[in-house]
């Protein structure tokens, strides 16, 4: 299962086939209206972006289970990954 955060640009669904391999693979993507680097520009951005995340998180144990590996596609700046890995 792969999750792609799409904040400071996009990422196809073929970059991530392409990288974890041909078999099918579910693929979910925390995005925004228009990615780029003005996306997270207040703290009040990141943390809304940090529940989002854990939300996120959460729906994803519901559908695949407790122990799925989640593989994470990041165009983010630096403060959301280091945020979504807190979560």
């Amino acid at each position: 299962m792969a999750l792609k955060l799409s904040l400071t640009d996009s990422i196809s669904d073929e970059r991530v086939t392409n990288a974890v391999g041909p078999e099918k693979t579910s693929i979910w993507e925390i995005t925004c209206e228009a990615p780029g680097y003005a996306a997270i520009a207040r703290r009040e951005d990141l943390s809304r972006f940090r529940q989002i995340v854990r939300r996120t998180f959460d729906r994803i144990k519901e559908v695949h289970g407790e122990r799925c590996e989640v593989l994470i596609f990041p165009a983010a700046a630096a403060a959301c990954r280091i945020e979504s890995g807190r979560v």
